[in-house]
């Protein structure tokens, strides 16, 4: 999807907690941030990127998320498989289902 890490934290918070109240299943796929990322958008030019596609490649993998980014910002977590890693090369996953039984909202 690639919009979450337009996000600030307490806009992304508030983002996911409306999700847990009326999701059964959020996937997110979004930009991951690291050095080999991060050195992938210098060479777009290679490739006929124009500026402000370099540009905001730029921004969005200095914006992204590693590890435990999305599930530290997950309400309610204990009601909630959480699943978050890297996805090939460049990408991150994040993964939010209700254990089964649990309550919701």
């Amino acid at each position: 999807n690639l919009f979450l890490h337009h996000f600030l934290p307490p806009q992304l918070t508030e983002l996911l907690t409306l999700a847990s109240e009326k999701s059964a299943l959020l996937c997110a796929c979004e930009p991951r941030r690291g050095w080999l990322p991060l050195t992938f958008t210098h060479l777009l030019r290679l490739i006929g990127a124009n500026a402000v596609t370099r540009h905001d490649a730029t921004v969005s993998v200095r914006a992204g998320f590693i590890d435990g980014d999305l599930s530290s910002l997950w309400p309610g977590a204990g009601g909630w498989h959480l699943s978050e890693h890297r996805a090939g090369l460049f990408s991150h996953l994040f993964l939010a289902q209700p254990l089964p039984g649990a309550t919701r909202g």
